[in-house]
């Protein structure tokens, strides 16, 4: 069964394959290491823009809530002469059906927030897994983790050894290692996602 997300940023419903989106069938891994920069880079430019429209909902939210109170005070100022009680105005603002919208507005731009975010680390996730499968296939090939000036993993003149190979896989285990330290022990933060320590 194939896992998507769906959600509505500037009025467009988008809705994507997951499952489609992350993995990495046998043999496209080039394809895949290709790619996955932009995928980050798209998906982090939809989170910012997510972003964007939650500070948006809350500051609508907050001029609604600023303009609904003043109203409110000045009905009472004209009819009685008396400024109301806080919990008058709060009780009157909150029974309001603008509120429930605007609270649901609020809502909606968080879970799309961190769907995004989700979908950014996935991302990242994605391009560790793959940066560390290839340094596994270059020791496999018999190349040296060492890597040269232009990019390119320099050819040994002789077999790597089974050492050499425990010693790059215990390498990338080891610069790995504070990240997966850092999902493991992340705590949520107020709106449910992981927070980095």
């Amino acid at each position: 069964m194939a896992r998507a997300i769906s959600f509505t940023q500037e009025g467009v419903l988008q809705s994507h394959d997951v499952d489609e989106l992350l993995s990495v069938p046998h043999g496209s891994e080039d394809e895949h290491r290709q790619s996955v920069c932009a995928d980050m880079a798209w998906w982090g430019s939809l989170r910012a823009a997510a972003e964007k429209e939650a500070a948006l909902a809350e500051a609508r939210y907050r001029a609604w809530q600023s303009a609904f109170r003043q109203d409110l005070l000045e009905q009472y100022r004209i009819s009685d002469n008396k400024v109301p009680a806080e919990h008058v105005l709060k009780t009157a603002a909150e029974t309001d059906p603008a509120f429930l919208q605007h609270k649901a507005e609020i809502a909606e731009a968080q879970r799309v927030v961190t769907l995004l975010a989700a979908m950014y680390d996935a991302f990242w996730r994605k391009a560790a897994i793959l940066t560390k499968d290839d340094r596994a296939r270059y020791v496999e090939a018999g190349f040296s983790h060492e890597i040269v000036a232009d990019g390119s993993a320099a050819k040994l003149g002789r077999e790597v050894t089974q050492k050499e190979r425990e010693e790059v896989m215990k390498k990338s285990m080891a610069e790995s290692a504070p990240v997966r330290r850092q999902v493991l022990n992340a705590k949520p933060d107020k709106a449910g996602k992981k927070e980095r320590k």
